[in-house]
């Protein structure tokens, strides 16, 4: 799905995605990127490393990309001579910022997004947020966990637990920065910017944890942090109750809509890809995906209405494991 982007970007969504979640790249493909797409001002790029060892895994991942044209794809050697990807939960958080460092310098948007690929995006709101002036200073909205003494463990024990297990070496007086705990992670571009930067220059702490890492990053610059109520949303979190395995009580399709008083920018986790799809039913018809005042890509928009009938399920001997961590 890569479209001709003759605008700059207003948003590039990276979702970090396992190899073996072909069913939920799918069911985001079907859905809200096609609304992505139609704005012609969002880049949407899935995240997805291999080892190299297994021949068939690397060949269903690279016909998965010749179909579509939105992932990238991180073997062993995508780091350049003699550096690899860590194994597992290490790794992630190189890949994190392999994403950062690729959407600020090969596609120069305004804002950068890491979004769990587990999740529904409502597009026509998460841009109506982006034409709105939140803060005269860069930001980044997530939910976040505040920082707190290490020692004063009873404030917030889940987040030095999580803090300590990744950084108890890193800072004196051990004070915690906020990290974000969360689906979503939405950064102004100029912040990224700037983290790109100082890992030139210095080389940023590859910890093991992405959220961690993230919050320990943007601590040394003037960033303003905001909640998405702040921003003007929340992230709804799924339950089976509201989309489709029973009635609900409070018409939710609602909250899918700009004029709701927070509407939902996010529903996770969708663990089942086929969340994905029954969301978007109830979410599609509530608003034109381009928020009020931001310019179309005319050429863009009609060529992901074609690209909506297309997209033949390749045939996967690697099921989707709905357990598999999604985020390595």
């Amino acid at each position: 799905m890569e479209l001709a982007h003759r605008l700059q970007p207003k948003l590039f969504i990276g979702l970090p995605s396992d190899r073996r979640r072909r069913r939920h790249r799918n069911a985001a493909r079907e859905t809200w990127m096609q609304m992505a797409a139609q704005t012609g001002q969002i880049i949407t790029k899935f995240f997805v490393s291999h080892d190299g060892k297994s021949a068939n895994m690397t060949a269903q991942l690279k016909r998965e990309n010749e179909e579509h044209g939105d992932m990238v794809i991180l073997g062993p050697d995508a780091l350049g001579p003699g550096k690899e990807f860590l194994e597992g939960i290490p790794g992630v958080t190189q890949k994190l910022f392999f994403l950062f460092e690729m959407a600020v310098t090969e596609y120069s948007p305004e804002y950068v997004a890491r979004i769990d690929d587990d999740s529904y995006v409502n597009v026509p709101v998460i841009m109506h947020i982006l034409s709105k002036n939140l803060s005269d200073r860069p930001f980044w909205f997530a939910y976040t966990i505040h920082g707190a003494q290490i020692d004063e463990r009873a404030q917030d024990g889940l987040s030095l637990t999580k803090y300590q297990s990744y950084a108890d070496d890193l800072i004196h007086p051990p004070i915690v920065p906020h990290y974000p705990n969360g689906a979503l992670v939405l950064i102004t571009a100029s912040a990224v910017k700037a983290m790109v930067a100082v890992n030139d220059i210095v080389g940023l702490r590859m910890l093991w944890d992405d959220d961690v890492a993230i919050g320990l990053w943007l601590s040394g610059f003037n960033v303003k942090t905001l909640t998405p109520e702040e921003a003007g949303c929340v992230v709804k979190p799924y339950r089976p109750a509201d989309f489709g395995m029973r009635e609900w009580d409070d018409a939710p399709m609602d909250n899918f809509c700009l004029d709701a008083p927070l509407p939902y920018c996010l529903v996770h986790p969708c663990k089942d890809p086929d969340i994905i799809r029954r969301v978007y039913e109830t979410a599609k018809d509530c608003a034109d995906p381009v928020a009020p005042g931001m310019p179309v890509d005319e050429e863009a928009a009609s060529d992901a209405e074609d690209l909506e009938d297309e997209g033949s399920e390749l045939a996967d001997p690697d099921a989707d494991d709905p357990d598999a961590d999604f985020r390595l």
